[in-house]
C-alpha cells in the first residue's frame, strides 16, 4: 500500500509504504541479500589469510609483514626426526597461516613474547623467523636469547588438527599438523629445533641448507657407538682445531657433531655451527677411550 505519491514533471512517484511486503518470494530475495552483504562484511574485516608460495622443487614459503620492531630470530622449527616423545612429523604436511604466536616454554598463553612472520617448508624442515614484543616479558626473553641460555625451539599443533599416520615400535608419525604456536626454550624435544638472533642480510641458509650429518639418538647412545656408526669423533672440542661437517666433537660433558666448517666456535654457544647430539656426562667413557686412558 502506498504511503504517498508526489507527481513531478509528470512523473509519478512513490515516497514508501504504510505496510512492509511480507510475500515469501520478496522475503527470500531480501535474506539473500542480507547474507551476501553480512559475507562480504566478514571477509573485509577478517585477517588476511596467507598462502604458500613454491620457491624450489617441493620448497614452499609463506610471509607477512612484522609486527613489531623487537629483536627478530631465526632457526628451525621442525624436522622429521623422530623426538624425546618420540614422535615424528612429515614436515610437508605442516600446515600454518601466518601470524603464528610466538611463546616461551609452552607456558601460559596470556600473552605472546612475539610473531612468527616467515616460514619456509621443505621435505628437509620447517624453517622460521620470528620478531619480539616490546613488552616487559619480551625483553627478559630477549636478554636469555642474548647471553645463549636459550636458544632451542618447539612447536605445538593446534588441537584436533593432526593426522597421525601410523605407530611404529612406539614411535606415533603423523602426516599432517596445522601449526598453533612455536615457543622458545631451554631444551626442545627435536634435538634439530634450534635458533639464533638474526642478523640482516641472514637468508638463513645456515639452517635450511645445511647437509645431512650422522645424528646421534641419546635414548640408545653407548660409548661404542662411534666406532660402531662410523662416526669420525675428534676427541674434546679445541679451539685451534678446525672441524668439518659431520665430524663429531666432546665439549663439557656433551657430544655435538659440526654442521658447517668451523674454528675455534664453541659448541655450545653456536646452534648454527654445531648441534646437540648426547647431552652432559654420556661421553666421559669416549673422551677417556680416544685419549688411551
Amino acid at each position: 500500500m502506498e504511503d504517498g505519491v508526489e507527481i513531478i514533471n509528470g512523473e509519478r512517484f512513490c515516497r514508501g509504504f504504510i505496510t512492509e511486503r511480507t510475500d515469501p518470494y520478496f522475503l527470500a530475495l531480501r535474506r539473500g541479500a542480507e547474507e551476501i552483504e553480512q559475507a562480504r562484511l566478514a571477509a573485509v574485516n577478517a585477517p588476511v589469510r596467507t598462502l604458500w608460495r613454491l620457491i624450489a622443487p617441493d620448497t614452499y614459503e609463506q610471509s607477512i609483514e612484522p609486527d613489531s620492531a623487537g629483536l627478530q630470530i631465526h632457526g628451525i622449527a621442525a624436522t622429521p626426526t623422530i623426538n624425546s616423545h618420540k614422535q615424528a612429523i612429515d614436515c610437508r604436511g605442516i600446515e600454518v597461516e601466518l601470524p603464528v604466536p610466538l611463546f616461551s616454554e609452552h607456558e601460559d598463553k596470556d600473552q605472546a613474547i612475539g610473531t612468527v612472520f616467515y616460514v619456509r617448508r621443505s621435505p628437509a624442515c620447517l624453517y622460521m623467523r620470528a620478531c619480539l614484543h616490546d613488552h616487559f616479558a619480551a625483553k627478559y626473553a630477549e636478554k636469555l636469547i642474548k647471553n645463549g641460555t636459550v636458544s632451542c625451539l618447539s612447536i605445538a599443533p593446534v588441537r584436533g588438527n593432526s593426522t597421525p599416520l601410523a605407530t611404529v615400535d612406539g614411535i606415533r608419525f603423523f602426516s599432517a599438523i596445522k601449526l598453533a604456536e612455536v615457543t622458545i626454550c631451554r631444551e626442545g624435544a627435536n634435538p634439530d629445533a634450534r635458533f639464533e638472533v638474526y642478523r640482516k642480510g641472514d637468508d638463513g641458509k645456515k639452517f635450511w641448507g645445511q647437509s645431512s650429518t650422522a645424528r646421534v639418538n641419546p635414548s640408545v647412545f653407548s660409548p661404542d657407538l662411534a666406532e660402531a656408526k662410523g662416526i669420525a669423533y675428534r676427541g674434546p672440542w679445541r679451539d685451534s682445531e678446525q672441524y668439518e661437517a659431520g665430524q663429531f666433537a666432546s665439549h663439557q660433558g656433551a657430544l655435538w657433531a659440526a654442521l658447517i666448517q668451523s674454528k675455534g666456535v664453541r659448541p655450545n654457544e653456536a646452534p648454527g655451527v654445531w648441534q646437540l647430539c648426547v647431552k652432559r656426562g654420556a661421553v666421559e667413557k669416549m673422551e677417556k677411550a680416544h685419549a688411551g686412558i
